[in-house]
């Protein structure tokens, strides 16, 4: 995985350890840390083209900037 990525994988874990009982039903654990790291991905990439939108960059960058951002390659 991308550096990126593996922060944003650390976080949900974090945030997932933190639920009270979370460790109590594994089922239950492992799909509040698939929605919460599906959220901070999510998250990041509104915040890429929110950053190109004030930016006034042209709808075709977005793509390209989000990839960069996670360190996809193209």
């Amino acid at each position: 995985m991308k550096k990126r990525i593996d922060e944003l994988w650390d976080r949900a874990a974090e945030t997932v350890a933190a639920y009270p009982g979370g460790n109590s039903n594994y089922w239950q654990t492992q799909a509040n840390f698939m929605y919460k790291f599906a959220e901070l991905i999510v998250e990041e990439c509104a915040g890429v083209v929110a950053d190109a939108v004030e930016g006034r960059e042209p709808a075709s960058t977005y793509v390209e900037k989000i990839k960069k951002h996670f360190g996809v390659k193209p």
